[in-house]
């Protein structure tokens, strides 16, 4: 006769170590129904049998905690509630059938892999409650895309558009950090991307990242990467768009997909020594100089600019290379000055281009504005848990602080003088942006975690 314990934990406790929720070989465990099982600072070995039914795992609590199996267990919804920068580790590979609930702490993988099910999520994912996993493993999903409009399968934040059929698509989702030819650095996430039609797609990419994986790379400095051979050699994708804010680059025009990460890469220019300063030399004015040690087959240089929160470089002006018979050995310089009366910060680069068509790009420089008659906003803590202070200098009149969500949602309205600290409390777990009415390019953003 088969044993079986329904919602049922052996406890193994010991004075030094955490207490154990064991199903031993021989046993198994059934449980019944839409239940949920809580499973508090245990770490769960499963050795028996396991079915888990249509439950809900929680694991809570506030200490490291893992799951253990000597075989893939599957779970129908698991919930990850412990508190704030708790870890719960897998030691094992696991399936999830429904969904994958973000609500506090972190789920390390440790070379470890998440199978999720075609209709299944991960939910909630957030700055403080996402998966980790720098030493490798991978969250899993396989499904059809047929003529995908904005699909981001599984919420594992690569969202798919394409009037093409891609067939069978297998997206996998690691946080090892990528390295490689032609890769000068990466944030801690990647993907790779294998649909069963792989060419001619004529799609667009969307790539979702938290501020924590940014492995020390300014956000502005970000691009798309892709590599064709496994991550052994990597080529810039340069993206369409990006935002800072809300946390994703994309691409249009994808013609065909593979391992995909962000981060900054290393280019073989047709130019050695490019060097771009950028200075203000009045109220309406910025001049721009740079330099080259050396060229080869260059056409010529695009001077492109942003200014405060737009998300796109714009063309200001074309520099033709100087280098005579499209060769040169010595020192060559260039000069322009832009026409700028902008307030806030402007941010410039250089593109140049060879008469092959390919391009590259210089450092990202930027330059003040006129001053914003000392304008400026100072919010504290960052990250925040239960409420944040706020204050603004340089106003003259009563103004308004607007607080919005990562999805342009205006959630509050502050009131706020000149030097005046507010506290701000109410605000869920998430990320937020902070907006002076009056002038919209004095912002913060905010991190809160409850």
């Amino acid at each position: 006769m088969k044993k079986y314990i329904f919602a049922f934990a052996t406890l193994l406790i010991t004075v030094k170590s955490i207490a154990q929720f064991t199903i031993t070989n021989g046993i198994s465990f059934v449980a019944a129904g839409n239940v949920t099982v809580s499973v508090k600072d245990l770490n769960m070995n499963i050795n028996g049998n396991f079915n888990a039914g249509m439950s809900t795992f929680h694991f809570h609590g506030s200490l490291p905690t893992s799951i253990s199996a000597n075989s893939m267990p599957t779970f129908y919804k698991l919930e990850l509630a412990k508190n704030t920068g708790t870890i719960l580790t897998l030691n094992t590979d696991i399936t999830i059938k429904n969904e994958l609930n973000f609500v506090a702490g972190l789920l390390e993988l440790n070379q470890k892999n998440i199978i999720l099910d075609p209709t299944a999520l991960l939910i909630n994912e957030s700055e403080i409650s996402r998966i980790i996993g720098l030493n490798g493993g991978e969250v899993k999903i396989t499904d059809n895309l047929n003529a995908p409009n904005n699909i981001n399968l599984g919420n594992l934040g690569a969202t798919i558009s394409s009037a093409n059929n891609l067939g069978a698509t297998t997206i996998k989702r690691g946080h090892k950090t990528q390295t490689g030819t032609g890769l000068s650095s990466a944030i801690n996430r990647y993907f790779d991307i294998l649909p069963a039609n792989n060419v001619n797609l004529n799609a667009m990419l969307k790539l979702k990242y938290f501020d924590a994986e940014l492995n020390g790379i300014s956000e502005p400095d970000i691009n798309m990467l892709k590599s064709d051979n496994g991550g052994a050699i990597w080529n810039i994708e340069t993206s369409t768009n990006k935002d800072a804010n809300i946390n994703y680059v994309d691409k249009t025009n994808v013609n065909d997909f593979s391992i995909w990460t962000l981060g900054t890469g290393l280019v073989a220019l047709p130019i050695t020594g490019l060097e771009l300063i950028v200075k203000r030399i009045n109220n309406t004015e910025v001049e721009l100089n740079w330099t080259t040690m050396s060229e080869t087959n260059n056409e010529g240089f695009y001077i492109e600019r942003k200014q405060g929160n737009e998300l796109e470089f714009s063309t200001i002006g074309k520099e033709k290379g100087k280098s005579i018979g499209d060769e040169s050995r010595s020192k060559l310089q260039y000069q322009i000055t832009d026409k700028n009366s902008f307030e806030g910060i402007s941010y410039y680069r250089i593109k140049q281009v060879d008469f092959n068509g390919r391009y590259t790009y210089s450092t990202i420089k930027a330059v003040k504005g006129i001053e914003n008659n000392g304008k400026s906003m100072k919010v504290w803590p960052v990250p925040a848990l239960d409420y944040l202070n706020l204050s603004v200098t340089g106003i003259n009149n009563q103004d308004s602080i607007l607080i919005y969500n990562v999805g342009g949602q205006l959630i509050k309205t502050i009131s706020i003088t000149n030097q005046n600290q507010v506290q701000i409390t109410g605000l869920n777990s998430g990320l937020y942006i902070a907006k002076l009415a009056s002038d919209g390019s004095i912002n913060k953003k905010i991190v809160i975690q409850n």
